[in-house]
């Protein structure tokens, strides 16, 4: 490793050149700085934490970062995120802060790491196999230019659900329902079950998933979607504004298995482009599980064109 390069903790003043590095490699969830440290700092306190930065000529360069995620808490395994500027590749800068994030987790007894890469990031691919980590899945991100979308041959559906007393409302609209988050909370929860490889998937506390998922500044409140029958909240889609590039992410979008094959999904997603559309939003992001067909089929019926894929990787570390 170049011995101008030094490995420090991330401290607070790391932030700007550190975002820069994150929108490189992650430029489908663009962030600004503001957006980062709200990230940070709504960690959850069960989730540990240690994020490490390579500095040259007082410029990063490089970071690698271990954490534990609130939706999917187990107390021994862990995330690993890093990465290099192209024109450092090869001094030896990922292998030291990769060893230096293991060595940090050592005290944590880890049992199974975690991590994934743009299909096209060779470099970053082969960094995980070189070091043991083997592909489980593969998600796959799609877009859609609002601007360019053609609501002509939707305008039936939701006449269609009207018509079986379903409706779509907005989270803004549904705020005079007292049980409005209860119910979104557990309508959340019963979809992220179905969604692959959701079997360690956790639910998050009440008042956590409140103020960190209902009601962080990003989650917009007229571009989140529920459908309603009565009093049973049926369906939901929501967005994420990521404001670096002025795009829209689409969190789930998910349907009570005692609803499905009515076209509420489809409905919920063409109301959600339909607001990106109206408030300008530069593109609309998703991704799904590359096997995960019935949405990938909604997707492709509504124009999305697919991007990048992600590969996730695992690592199974031996117990101590």
């Amino acid at each position: 490793m170049n011995s101008k390069v030094t490995i420090k903790e991330f401290e607070p003043a790391h932030y700007k050149d550190y975002v820069q590095l994150f929108n490189l490699v992650y430029p489908d969830i663009a962030m600004t700085v503001d957006e980062m440290v709200e990230l940070d700092e709504k960690r959850d306190s069960r989730c540990k934490f240690g994020r490490f930065v390579a500095v040259l000529d007082d410029r990063i360069i490089g970071w690698g970062q271990y954490t534990q995620y609130m939706y999917k808490f187990d107390p021994h395994k862990f995330y690993l995120s890093g990465a290099v500027l192209e024109e450092f590749y090869r001094q030896g800068i990922g292998a030291k802060l990769y060893n230096i994030v293991i060595d940090a987790l050592k005290q944590s007894n880890p049992r199974l790491l975690d991590s994934h890469v743009r299909d096209d990031r060779v470099h970053g691919i082969s960094f995980l196999e070189k070091r043991g980590f083997c592909e489980y899945m593969r998600e796959g991100v799609s877009i859609l230019d609002p601007a360019k979308f053609d609501f002509t041959p939707y305008k039936q559906f939701e006449g269609k659900l009207s018509a079986q007393g379903i409706e779509i409302k907005t989270l803004r609209e549904l705020k005079v329902d007292p049980n409005r988050n209860r119910k979104i909370y557990d309508l959340d929860w019963q979809i992220a079950l179905d969604v692959p490889h959701s079997e360690n998937s956790t639910q998050l506390d009440f008042n956590k998933y409140v103020s960190d998922i209902l009601e962080t500044p990003a989650r917009l409140q007229d571009g989140y979607f529920v459908a309603v029958h009565g009093d049973e909240y049926v369906g939901l889609c929501s967005f994420t504004h990521h404001k670096a590039d002025n795009s829209v992410y689409h969190g789930a979008t998910g349907v009570r298995r005692d609803y499905r094959r009515r076209g509420i999904a489809l409905c919920l997603k063409v109301r959600s482009i339909q607001h990106a559309k109206k408030m300008g939003y530069s593109l609309v992001k998703t991704d799904n599980e590359v096997n995960n067909r019935p949405m990938l089929a909604i997707n492709e019926r509504l124009g999305y064109i697919r991007d990048r894929d992600w590969i996730f990787f695992k690592k199974i570390m031996e117990v101590s």
